[in-house]
């Protein structure tokens, strides 16, 4: 019964473990990411070894600088912003392009293994680009562990999220009016107008900050913009070789992504605690 349900399913040959599993998002064998378009065509040709994604807890923003994990490097600095917030957000952003890579990464691992199954293929190349994606695929799962670490609210995302609560207290207690002691009902009201009122004015507070640190992400992501534009006039004059080029504007390019992304989650938040 159970192989005739998977069978109704499609499925697929991860390419890191080579077990057939349904497919889904991630390996339900190895946990590492599976294609998302095209099925492994099931060859036995190996490619080396890769070491599962280890599972890393998400943790809450920490109470004290002691207990924090330490922020990760992003190759970006910018003024003005809180640099635990800062980790955060640039953090998701990160993650998002991270999938990106590992995406490609498996289109690639998946080329490269169809082909070394190729009766004239040329192993020896090609056995060296499997190795060359599986160190690349390493650092990749290395650093993606790495940004799952650093989670938590910004404090206007707890503020905004306290104030709803206090905000559904008082919607359900207004309607219980007449229907309760009055003096009870006027202790209770009075409790929560004040702590509505002084989460308010936190989310005043924090939304001053929250569109500080836009500011400075704007600016920083204008500043990486006219760096790809310098490169590419250095290019186009020979004053840099194609690979500087290319290594430098990926870099340039992919800072800009991750800053993009920040501010995006950033917006979106700022909007919320705006409509309040």
């Amino acid at each position: 019964m159970e192989r005739k349900w998977l069978m109704s399913r499609a499925l697929v040959v991860c390419p890191f473990c080579g077990v057939e599993v349904v497919r889904a998002r991630f390996c339900t064998s190895c946990g590492n990411p599976l294609p998302r378009v095209s099925d492994l065509d099931g060859s036995t040709a190996a490619l080396p070894p890769v070491t599962p994604v280890d599972s890393v807890p998400g943790v809450l923003m920490p109470a004290s600088d002691a207990s924090s994990p330490p922020i990760p490097d992003f190759g970006v600095t910018i003024e003005d912003v809180d640099q635990r917030a800062l980790s955060v957000l640039l953090a998701k952003a990160e993650l998002q392009v991270i999938d990106r890579d590992l995406d490609e990464l498996i289109r690639q691992i998946q080329a490269t293994r169809q082909a070394l199954s190729l009766k004239n293929a040329d192993r020896a190349v090609l056995t060296a680009r499997a190795g060359t994606l599986k160190e690349i695929l390493d650092r990749t799962k290395s650093r993606r562990a790495e940004l799952m670490s650093i989670k938590g609210p910004l404090t206007i995302e707890t503020v905004l999220s306290e104030l709803a609560s206090e905000e559904s207290k008082l919607s359900k207690l207004e309607q219980l009016e007449g229907s309760v002691d009055p003096q009870v009902y006027k202790e209770q009201h009075g409790t929560l107008i004040t702590s509505i009122k002084k989460l308010r004015k936190e989310l005043k507070s924090a939304a001053k900050d929250a569109r500080e640190w836009l500011k400075g992400m704007s600016k920083k992501e204008k500043e990486l913009r006219r760096e790809a534009s310098r490169l590419d006039a250095r290019y186009k004059i020979g004053d840099i070789s194609t690979k500087v080029f290319e290594e430098s504007k990926s870099k340039v390019d992919r800072s800009i992504d991750v800053v993009e992304g920040g501010q995006r989650a950033l917006e979106a938040i700022l909007s919320m605690a705006e409509r309040k």
